[in-house]
């Protein structure tokens, strides 16, 4: 029987038009036809043989499908509601989809969960020419077409990461940037989310059909407060060139500035607000009443902090010691280096202990420049609770060999030998992770190669 089924349910015509594209596999399907294969069979909703042929690509076999006719099922759907079309689609194959187009496939086509081919189109690599092809064969309201809670084609283009370069495509077939999406966002700041190319993102702001670019979403968002938090400076520059106002504020009071506070990109994003003029008051503060420096502080936004103290007035020591507190919770040591570069450092002087041996344990682990400023400013590391983890203990076992060195220089009297509640010393540690410069450094200094931990190591 040409049509019998093998154990995964599938015939000889769905195996012989799955694969590379040739000749010899044409000539197969068509002789299978011939016999009365069936191409429509597709037992359990699985895939019928022009589904696999389009999903491999395989063009001749799509081409003697689809001189069967109607037998070839082209609009027939497997078990997740993809047609041959979707198949194609998915798969990238552009040649294909013109093929399944030009024999009448239906390009509003949409799976199990609603999603319609075109914006499947635009999450393929490449999606600029699927999308060219797709598009004469869509209608105006399948263009703007969006799924119960979802969004259209354009708006998942412009937050997709192949789907970008098809945005412009889309606004100039008619596609309406102000139909409904899911969420409270606008079109503009949702797109500012993701990391465009500066060249396109200009042409989009350029676009005749692109909103405006103040258009605030539900929460008084603009597009330039997503660029600003997605910490994208060339966006955030192309939006303030195209109009957008820096003064605008969101509906908890955050700027643009503190929204760029939040931005991991190395402060780039702050620093051009401020360096521009158009960071507005920079002291400003939001509902839950933090300023960008504390918030750039609290996210060891490290350039952002530094790019801010240099444009305020002289911060009061309470201040510092607030900011201190946030860097010191965000783990991030350089930030503590800029507090300390930014003018007098005796408001270290009222910082609690427990938070001084965190910020030199901190430091000692990753950065021997700033232990260095620490103790250069006043802490003292030559005198430690008993049978706790030491600044050295600390750096030894992590592998900073510069921490090492800073801690071993005579005007600190570190206890070299000094255990912590293992009654491990920080050359057990050393040795322990296999940092063997650190335990050089140690033995040079007079390190006990002898000495036994609590548990007999």
């Amino acid at each position: 029987n040409v049509n019998d089924v093998d154990a995964l349910g599938c015939t000889a015509i769905r195996l012989a038009s799955s694969g590379q594209n040739d000749a010899a596999r044409a000539s197969v399907v068509r002789q299978l036809l011939t016999a009365g294969a069936d191409p429509a069979l597709a037992p359990g909703r699985g895939k019928t043989a022009l589904s696999a042929a389009a999903e491999s690509g395989n063009d001749l076999v799509v081409t003697a499908l689809l001189a069967c006719g109607e037998r070839a099922a082209l609009e027939a759907k497997d078990r997740t509601g993809y047609t041959a079309l979707a198949r194609a689609v998915c798969a990238g194959h552009v040649s294909t989809v013109r093929l399944l187009l030009a024999a009448g496939a239906d390009a509003s086509a949409r799976d199990s969960t609603g999603t319609s081919v075109l914006k499947m189109a635009i999450s393929v690599p490449g999606s600029q020419e699927l999308v060219d092809a797709l598009l004469p064969a869509i209608s105006a309201a399948d263009l703007d077409y969006a799924p119960p809670g979802g969004e259209t084609a354009l708006w998942h283009a412009a937050q997709s990461g192949f789907g970008r370069e098809a945005v412009l495509r889309l606004l100039e077939a008619g596609a309406d940037p102000e139909a409904a999406s899911a969420g409270p966002r606008t079109f503009l700041t949702a797109a500012a989310r993701s990391r465009w190319k500066p060249d396109l993102f200009r042409a989009l702001l350029a676009h005749p059909r692109c909103p405006d670019v103040n258009t605030a979403a539900a929460d008084g968002s603009t597009a330039l407060h997503s660029a600003a938090r997605s910490g994208n400076a060339d966006m955030v520059q192309a939006l303030l060139s195209a109009g957008a106002d820096a003064a605008a504020l969101k509906a908890c009071g955050s700027t643009v500035l503190m929204e760029a506070a939040w931005a991991s990109d190395d402060g780039a994003t702050a620093r051009l607000l401020v360096e521009s003029g158009r960071a507005g008051y920079v002291g400003a503060r939001n509902e839950a009443g933090h300023t960008a420096l504390h918030i750039a502080a609290s996210r060891g936004n490290v350039e952002a902090v530094a790019a801010l103290l240099e444009v305020l007035p002289p911060q009061s020591e309470s201040t510092i010691r607030e900011l201190f507190d946030l860097v010191l919770a965000s783990r991030k040591p350089m930030g503590i280096a800029t507090l300390l570069a930014a003018g007098d450092t005796a408001w270290l002087a009222s910082v609690d202990p427990d938070s001084k041996a965190k910020a030199l344990l901190l430091a000692a682990k990753c950065n021997g420049e700033v232990l260095g400023a620490l103790l250069a400013a006043g802490l003292e590391v030559g005198s430690w609770p008993p049978d706790c983890q030491t600044p050295l203990i600390a750096a030894a076992a992590a592998g900073c060999d510069a921490s090492v060195e800073v801690l071993l220089r005579p005007e600190h009297a570190v206890a070299v030998d000094a255990t912590d509640s293992s009654g491990r010393t920080a050359l057990h540690c050393a040795v322990q992770a296999a940092h063997m410069t650190a335990a050089l450094l140690l033995l040079q200094a007079g390190a006990n190669a002898c000495t036994t931990s609590s548990d007999g190591v």
